[in-house]
């Protein structure tokens, strides 16, 4: 995960204490609804996901972008969590 450079410390960032405060109101979770028939599992989907998240994120300056690029090959999902501030948080899989 990569920070941005306007981010001083943890303790003065406002990216950080948005999410803490963004982090108390998701505690109930997503609600799964959907099914895995090859594990005969549950999971929540990303609209289920996202509906949550974009609920609560906005009400404290948050607000969320992804990507995706091929390199050599590999594809990269790249996630951003936005603070109204300027700061940001990334993060990049594979």
């Amino acid at each position: 995960m990569e920070n941005s450079k306007s981010i001083p410390s943890v303790e003065s960032s406002m990216i950080a204490y948005s999410l803490s405060l963004a982090q108390e109101k998701l505690i109930v979770g997503v609600k799964k609804n959907a099914k895995n028939p090859h594990f005969n599992s549950d999971y929540a989907d990303l609209s289920a996901v996202l509906e949550v998240a974009l609920s609560v994120l906005p009400k404290h300056g948050l607000s969320v972008t992804q990507g995706s690029k091929f390199v050599d090959g590999i594809f990269f999902v790249t996630t951003k969590i936005l603070h109204s501030s300027g700061e940001s948080i990334e993060s990049e899989i594979m």
